[in-house]
């Protein structure tokens, strides 16, 4: 799958919290394709690749969590998370 290539594009997960900004890389094989043709990816596999605990989102006091695509230059939102779900999520 090359999707990045295809679409001259990467992806990002940014980790907004109140006085710091976290940037992951977001792997091509950690991208799939969902039923309605849209690039997706599992937030849990990215945050746990890059050791991310439900420590560090409680420390960093991240507000918000966001999966980014940037196609030449511009920044487009493909999901957006609310913190809570996403440490109930890592507590599994």
């Amino acid at each position: 799958m090359e999707l990045f290539r295809q679409r001259n594009s990467a992806m990002t997960c940014v980790l907004t919290g109140e006085d710091k900004v976290v940037t992951l890389l977001v792997e091509e094989s950690d991208l799939v394709v969902n039923a309605d043709g849209e690039i997706d990816c599992s937030l849990e596999t990215i945050l746990r690749k890059n050791k991310v605990s439900t420590g560090d989102i409680h420390e960093w006091k991240i507000q918000r969590i966001q999966i980014i695509e940037v196609i030449e230059g511009k920044e487009k939102v493909i999901r957006e998370y609310n913190p809570e779900m996403v440490l109930s999520l890592l507590q599994v």
